[in-house]
């Protein structure tokens, strides 16, 4: 934990200090300005630290959060702006030092390099914040010949990456759910982090959960934020919820599908993990169905080939707002939608449900996943 606070304060805080020098650049202010800016740069940094902290406050707790984490999606949108734009300033400046010409009339001035991505974050963000809200019902068909002779069609609805925490509401939750009740699932699944690291209101989102009914059931596995907020709250969190968690372990749906789960790869950590691999619990299962793999990470097990069908994940978000999703692909090259990865296996990544953090999405709308398994 040590170790993550120092990286956290070395990176956010040498983000904060680019934006304090592109403000300083830009405006001559006051010593008394300055002063203030440094104390708001200060308290947003920490502000991450303190929700944490004051949790047992539930209204300070709320404040902290929201203002911390609407900073942190201003800055980001700022800094995916104005550092391209620096960029661009260095290199004009090289061309003309090295041409012997002056090039200054075609870079922004300091003010306009502080001005335009400041105005451009702020636009996104308040764009991101409606698309946050406008969850899209993502339809995928999947045809197998593994379905029995009395099953035409076996429906799979997908939820991931709810985080429910000081930030959700309830509303937001009813707006996943009407999605889940529109879909009329077989079996509806969550793929983890559906509970963020700060908790409230867990009785209301129970009722909720627990308002769906799926004819043959509910099942989850659980995500790394779940055990940031404790393994067994979230398990009887989700159990309450009316979920089956699956934790390195398989069933069978009815004679009709086989369903597996894994704890995240984060369990290890906290030395929750099972010491079955998945090649020990999934080696178990009826080769004759479909089997169905949940895991929150988009990571394929080379010895799992064969042994599934299709795993469902989550966990990227689909970096939540562009362009940070180019970086989510360096470390999950495995693209957001429906991915055939050899002749009898799928994998289906989703950009998620909910949000972390900044309360925004850009170019990577919130999705709840329909895949229909269809005889053919």
């Amino acid at each position: 934990m040590i170790k993550f606070i120092l990286i956290f304060i070395t990176i956010y805080g040498g983000l904060n200090l680019y934006f304090l020098q592109r403000l300083r650049a830009a405006f001559a202010i006051s010593s008394f300005t300055l002063i203030m800016v440094i104390l708001f740069l200060i308290m947003v940094i920490c502000s991450h630290f303190i929700t944490r902290l004051t949790s047992g406050h539930h209204d300070f707790a709320i404040v902290s959060a929201y203002i911390g984490n609407i900073w942190m999606g201003l800055l980001l949108m700022f800094i995916a702006v104005a550092f391209p734009m620096d960029i661009y300033r260095f290199f004009v400046i090289l061309i003309g030092h090295v041409t012997s010409k002056d090039l200054l009339y075609i870079i922004p001035t300091k003010r306009q390099l502080f001005l335009i991505p400041m105005s451009l974050s702020i636009i996104i963000f308040i764009y991101g914040w409606f698309e946050a809200r406008n969850i899209i019902l993502e339809e995928v068909e999947i045809k197998t010949n593994r379905l029995p002779a009395n099953i035409d069609k076996f429906r799979i609805v997908q939820i991931t990456d709810v985080h429910l925490g000081l930030m959700s509401h309830d509303g937001r939750l009813n707006r996943i759910l009407d999605k889940v009740k529109e879909a009329n699932a077989d079996i509806l699944i969550s793929t983890g982090d559906l509970l963020d690291a700060e908790v409230n209101n867990n009785a209301e989102y129970i009722d909720l959960f627990r308002e769906i009914n799926p004819k043959y059931g509910k099942f989850a596995v659980m995500g790394n934020h779940e055990f940031y907020v404790g393994y067994d709250q979230s398990v009887d969190f989700a159990e309450k919820a009316g979920f089956r968690v699956l934790r390195s372990e398989i069933v069978n749906i009815d004679g009709i599908i086989n369903l597996a789960g894994v704890d995240d790869l984060r369990a290890r950590k906290f030395s929750l993990g099972s010491d079955n691999s998945e090649l020990d619990f999934l080696a178990k299962k009826d080769n004759v169905e479909f089997t169905v793999f949940l895991k929150h990470q988009p990571v394929v097990n080379d010895n799992s080939k064969g042994l599934i069908n299709l795993q469902i994940s989550g966990h990227t978000h689909d970096g939540q707002f562009f362009p940070y999703s180019l970086l989510t692909h360096l470390f999950y090259p495995i693209p957001c939608g429906l991915t055939q990865l050899d002749d009898d296996l799928y994998i289906y990544l989703s950009r998620g449900s909910g949000t972390w953090g900044p309360p925004i999405r850009f170019l990577a709308p919130p999705e709840v996943t329909v895949i229909d398994l269809v005889k053919g």
